[in-house]
């Protein structure tokens, strides 16, 4: 028997229930249940070859599962392409940095902005004062501020890890996945990205 008790309990915003996938009779994920609810922080820990960069290939839609439930808000994600669970909301940052090595810290964040990351955005692209507010915005978050006019290829590891940390934030996801994102840190850079990660949750 259920009751109203006056307020009416949030949703996660994902919910994955009995999710397994199978490679050549393998279980790399055996019936996983997992609820994230919005602004919360999860970390995933295990040894090498526990599943956890397999979980989010699954979420992202880079592998489909074999079974289980994949919920996004309304979306069930198991059903959708990698292309259109990002526009759904879900960003994935992945262990090795994807930055574009001979543009500036500037211009990989400006590529970012969502605006410009169709055919046709790219094509009419306008630098307007929402992309340039919104660039030295996350440029400042991610601790990239005094940077923007340095070639990304030049940064240093962990500076990498964030630039690609801030060309996530440009899309605005709703759901953010990282994968590794200290790794090959500093000790000083391991704890900058934890108070990061904090703020932008």
């Amino acid at each position: 028997m259920t009751r109203a008790t006056g307020f009416q309990m949030n949703k996660p915003v994902l919910a994955i229930e009995g999710l397994t996938v199978s490679f050549d009779g393998f279980k790399a994920v055996d019936d996983l249940n997992l609820y994230i609810d919005r602004n919360e922080v999860r970390v995933v820990i295990g040894p090498n070859g526990a599943g956890k960069t397999t979980v989010l290939d699954l979420i992202c839609g880079k592998t489909r599962a074999t079974g289980g439930s994949i919920q996004f808000k309304d979306s069930e994600l198991t059903k959708m392409n990698e292309y259109d669970i990002v526009r759904a909301g879900v960003g994935r940052k992945f262990q090795t940095p994807s930055i574009y090595d001979n543009l500036s810290v500037f211009e990989n964040l400006e590529m970012s902005f969502p605006a410009g990351r169709s055919v046709f955005g790219a094509l009419f692209f306008k630098r307007t004062p929402e992309v340039l507010n919104r660039v030295n915005q996350v440029a400042a978050e991610i601790f990239l501020g005094d940077w923007l006019q340095q070639q990304a290829g030049l940064l240093s590891h962990g500076q990498k890890q964030w630039l690609e940390i801030g060309m996530l934030l440009m899309q605005d996801p709703e759901l953010l996945m990282l994968d590794e994102p200290v790794a090959g840190m500093s000790v000083s850079e391991r704890a900058q990205t934890a108070d990061l990660l904090n703020r932008i949750s």
